[in-house]
This record gives structure tokens, C-alpha cells and sequence, in this order.
């Protein structure tokens, strides 16, 4: 996102930016910086993946050195290091610089996902409830149908009507009250979407697969 603005105004390779600068050496300072960049990397979520990313600058710790600092590290085999591999190996570049808050990468990105998660599993657990409240609904309502109008389909079925037709004359009518329910849940449902995605502040536009797959489970 920063290359792009940057970019807007000619080559970004090259170019002399000014950065805020804050100094830890015996006090702290906030000073300006100039510096030049030499590279474009490619897009870091810091976040929720889904999030928009914010403008990064990298810079070399020597060229601005800070009091600590985030690592991510990784295995010669391609796995994750334990805790104390990871403190023994600092130990042995500098003994005076600590380790803390050494744990999986996993747990960092569960605790960042955890509040979707929540609200996901809260809206799948409504949206379970919701549907069994609609099955048992609409057999109830086609049920009570079929008892009321028990003589008019013993009528039927003596005049000549065969069974698979006034199965489905039953079934049709029970889509018909299923369609009017689902109706104003396909009308509300990109608007409902935006409104979660605005509360999250992330989220892709609502899915048109998504909705006839739970109209159809419906």
C-alpha cells in the first residue's frame, strides 16, 4: 500500500524519504530521518489476515536500532524450534540480550483469530438454532395441513388421484411457505453482510454460492 502511493510520484527504488526516528541511547528522542529505499517487498498482513495491511517501512536494525524487537524463526528441518533452542542460540550471538515470549507461531495467530472465531462460532451456533426452528416449524405448519385437509385428499385419492400427485401438491405448498420465509432473507442478506463486515472491519462481499447453499439446505 506504501509503494503505491509512493509510487504515484515516479520510481520508488531510489527515492530519498523522510521517517520518524525514536532513539532509546540514554534517553528517549523523537527525532526525523532521511532514508533511501533500495527494495519493494511484497504485502505483510499485521493482523487479521483479511485486514488491510498498514504502510511498512523496513529498515536495517544498526541503521535504526530500537530496544526490542519481534523475530520469527524457523528450523533447519523446516519446523518450529523449541523455546529454549531458540534462547540457547541467542545466548550464543549475545549473552546480554534476553528472550521473551518465545512461543509458536500457531498461538500468535490463534489469539489473532480468536475474535473471529468467537463470532463465527456464535453466528454458527444462531444459524443452527435458526434452522431447526425452521424444519420443525414447517413440518408443524404442513403437518396441521394434511390433518385439516384429510378428507378433501381421501376425496381425492377415491376420485382417481394418485398418491405421488397429492404427495406433491402437500410438498408444493410447504416450498410455497418456505419461498415467502426465504424471500426477505435473500433481500436482507447483503445488506446484513455489510454490516458484520463493517463491525469486524474486514471481510469479502457476501457470496452468491453461499446463499443458494443455505437456501437449498433450508
Amino acid at each position: 500500500a506504501l509503494a503505491d502511493e509512493l509510487r504515484r510520484d515516479g520510481e520508488v527504488v531510489g527515492r530519498e524519504i523522510e521517517v520518524t526516528r525514536h532513539e532509546f541511547d540514554g534517553g528517549y528522542q523523537v527525532g526525523r530521518v532521511s532514508v533511501r529505499v533500495v527494495g519493494v517487498v511484497g504485502t505483510v498482513p499485521h493482523g487479521h489476515p483479511e485486514a488491510d495491511p498498514p504502510g511498512t517501512i523496513y529498515m536495517a536494525h544498526a541503521q535504526y536500532p530500537l530496544w526490542a524487537m519481534s523475530m520469527a524463526v524457523r528450523g533447519s528441518s523446516g519446523g518450529a524450534p523449541s523455546a529454549a533452542t531458540v534462547r540457547q542460540a541467542l545466548a550464543g550471538l549475545d549473552p546480554s540480550v534476553p528472550a521473551e515470549g518465545v512461543r509458536p507461531l500457531g498461538d500468535v495467530t490463534g489469539e489473532t483469530l480468536a475474535p473471529t472465531r468467537f463470532v463465527l462460532a456464535l453466528l454458527g451456533a444462531l444459524a443452527v438454532l435458526v434452522v431447526t426452528l425452521t424444519v420443525a416449524g414447517l413440518y408443524g405448519v404442513t403437518s396441521e395441513t394434511v390433518r385439516q385437509r384429510g378428507r378433501d385428499l381421501g376425496v381425492r385419492l377415491a376420485l382417481g388421484a394418485t398418491a405421488p400427485r397429492v404427495a406433491a401438491g402437500v410438498l408444493g405448498g410447504g416450498l410455497v411457505l418456505a419461498g415467502l420465509g426465504l424471500a426477505p432473507g435473500l433481500l436482507l442478506a447483503p445488506e446484513l453482510a455489510e454490516h458484520l463486515r463493517a463491525a469486524l472491519g474486514y471481510g469479502s462481499t457476501i457470496s452468491g454460492p453461499a446463499l443458494a447453499g443455505a437456501a437449498i439446505l433450508v
